[in-house]
């Protein structure tokens, strides 16, 4: 009873905000609301539904961008984090930002990295990293100025938080057209972990063309020799091609590698897949290969969206998880997207 409650507040609480967030709108105050939702049950034996279970994840993300003057930018991005019986609101982003035609300023509360936009990471609403830097991340509390000249902008920064004490970071971005080119450099005085100094070196490269996309990234995480440790290194690789096949298909490929700093064995994940759009529908199909500690894990996954608006999504999607040499289970769901900018 407890449980059935705690939803119809969180549901009230959403149609009270969308009400409220309708008036602001009205007087064209410049918020948005995005909302990501999957709902999903994983049967590993038809025949015996106790053997079942149900997964659900939610997303909100709200708050406000606008320009208080020429060149000055505030952005405040507020979202839900679930909890075992409760979702809290915690503030994502927070930013105040100076642009120009050669130089930017800004200082935030952000999580600050690269990687964020591989479709490895982002094809479903409940997949574990969406939205996330894959290649380097870290929470940042502090300013980043950049200059820029030509197709070339140089960066820098220094931030810091409770687990990391300082963050000090450099970059260098090359910009044609849609592609792009970043080498950058991180420095952290205490790394969480192990309470040591840590650096991070890396690259991401995006080749954008009409025929073709590729995206690579690459990040080295080094641990120097201490009093306590040895030094430990550990580094991570995404590649991504991308090939449109006709006018509606589209044909993926997508591998990650990484290593840990606890050990030397390399973690490999495998995907592809077909893109079909026709009108307003969106369907994937392919398959990934992951290996675990001790096993290998092969899904084929379908997932089947309809865009009711450019903004507004429903689909379903149903995968078959093979484990071996454990198990096997069918997992089916549906998820909603809905953005209001």
């Amino acid at each position: 009873m407890v449980s059935v409650n705690n939803k119809m507040v969180k549901y009230l609480m959403v149609i009270l905000f969308l009400g409220c967030l309708n008036s602001l709108i009205a007087i064209q105050l410049p918020v948005f609301f995005h909302w990501r939702s999957s709902n999903s049950g994983l049967f590993y034996d038809f025949s015996k539904w106790d053997t079942s279970r149900a997964k659900e994840h939610y997303k909100i993300n709200t708050g406000i961008d606008t320009l208080l003057s020429d060149g000055i930018r505030t952005y405040l991005d507020l979202t839900n984090q679930d909890k075992i019986l409760e979702s809290q609101i915690v503030i994502k982003e927070a930013s105040i930002e100076y642009n120009n035609d050669k130089m930017s300023l800004q200082l935030a509360i952000q999580d600050f990295g690269y990687g964020s936009t591989f479709k490895l990471y982002n094809r479903r609403n409940d997949d574990y990293y969406f939205g996330e830097n894959m290649l380097y991340n870290n929470r940042w509390h502090g300013m980043h100025a950049g200059y820029k000249s030509g197709n070339y902008t140089l960066g820098a920064g220094i931030g810091g938080n409770e687990l990391n004490w300082s963050v000090f970071e450099a970059n260098v971005k090359y910009q044609y057209d849609r592609s792009s080119l970043v080498l950058y450099h991180n420095y952290v005085h205490k790394e969480s972990f192990y309470s040591v100094i840590a650096y991070d070196f890396g690259a991401e490269v995006i080749i954008d063309k009409d025929w073709i996309c590729i995206h690579s990234g690459y990040n080295y995480h080094y641990l120097p020799e201490s009093r306590h440790l040895p030094a430990i290194d550990s580094w991570i690789n995404i590649n991504e091609l991308n090939l449109p096949l006709s006018q509606w298909m589209k044909l993926t490929l997508s591998s990650s590698m990484k290593t840990n700093t606890e050990d030397s064995k390399i973690n490999h994940i495998y995907e592809g897949s077909f893109d079909f759009i026709r009108n307003r529908f969106h369907n994937t199909l392919g398959v990934r290969k992951q290996n675990l500690i001790s096993s290998n894990t092969y899904t084929t996954f379908l997932d089947s969206n309809y865009f009711i608006r450019k903004n507004l999504m429903i689909g379903i999607f149903i995968d078959y998880v093979n484990i071996i040499p454990q198990d096997s289970y069918f997992k089916f769901g549906f998820q909603t997207n809905y953005a209001l900018d």
